[in-house]
């Protein structure tokens, strides 16, 4: 039965609906600048539907950019490229332009580029179990957030510091990073980073045999997604509180759990948690010899 986490990594997408308003804008646009910004915001709405050009209008970008002298923009240039790279699994590659965006959004005082650099970088380490240097670069983005006073990038940075402590095991020390991200989304409001973070939780108390726990972090998730809509990412908790009712031998409750579940990932589209919800299901009637 898999376990799995959700991390919170600032790759800087963004759901870009209205592209070609964006391109119409650019073409009266007057001012370098301005054209610089408004191809950052096309290119991560291309970098949704056609990757092709969002690294057309990226190349635009950074000729602009290197002829300005602006810093942010070939900052801009390198993150994207590196996502680029991390799409498909080039991972030396796009650890290669993160670092290498750094030190242009540095210059320009750029800190959310600064701290997406970082994410992106402790992300990859993560997906190549380079868990130690992942660490590094969370929790150096974790200072960066504190200087700034930026709470959002804090709690981010906590919990994807709790999230790497679970790949290693550590998972008192994931659950005490993930605790300390919780009250900073409340005041924001998050509710999804809630239920993301209430996920992860409940992942660690499953794997600490904290059942009871698990499975009251696991509902406070569903809840918090419910609330903010972020329907297609509850069918993974219902395969993790499947999970849990295997753990205490409730073979009919992990059953019906997995059904649950199930059915609301074919709804929603989740086809990852439906693997393993029908795995579930599988276990679940052999173990009552059907």
């Amino acid at each position: 039965m898999k376990i799995f986490l959700f991390v919170l990594v600032s790759l800087c997408f963004s759901a870009m609906a209205q592209t070609d308003s964006l391109v119409k804008l650019y073409a009266i646009a007057k001012q370098d600048t301005t054209r610089v910004n408004l191809i950052n915001q096309i290119v991560y709405s291309f970098e949704q539907t056609n990757l092709d050009s969002a690294s057309q209008w990226a190349q635009k970008g950074f000729l602009i950019s290197e002829k300005t002298a602006n810093n942010k923009g070939i900052g801009n240039y390198f993150n994207h490229k590196g996502r680029m790279n991390l799409y498909i699994q080039r991972y030396d590659s796009a650890i290669f332009y993160f670092k290498k965006a750094y030190p242009y959004f540095e210059k320009a005082g750029f800190i959310k580029g600064m701290i997406s650099c970082n994410n992106n970088i402790g992300a990859v380490y993560g997906e190549i179990g380079k868990n130690t240097e992942a660490l590094s670069y969370h929790f150096d983005n974790l200072k960066i957030g504190e200087k700034a006073g930026d709470a959002e990038s804090v709690a981010n940075s906590y919990v994807n510091i709790g999230n790497v402590y679970n790949q290693m095991q550590h998972y008192y020390l994931s659950v005490q990073n993930i605790l300390k991200a919780i009250p900073l989304y409340e005041k924001l409001n998050s509710e999804k980073a809630l239920g993301t973070c209430y996920y992860n939780l409940a992942v660690s108390n499953y794997h600490l045999k904290n059942y009871e726990k698990a499975t009251e972090y696991g509902l406070r998730s569903n809840n918090y997604f419910e609330r903010s809509n972020t329907l297609s990412q509850i069918p993974n908790n219902y395969s993790l509180l499947s999970n849990i009712a295997f753990s205490k031998n409730d073979f009919d409750g992990a059953l019906a759990t997995a059904k649950t579940g199930a059915a609301l990932a074919l709804k929603n589209s989740n086809n990852y948690a439906l693997f393993f919800l029908y795995e579930n299901m599988s276990q679940a009637y052999r173990s009552q010899k059907q």
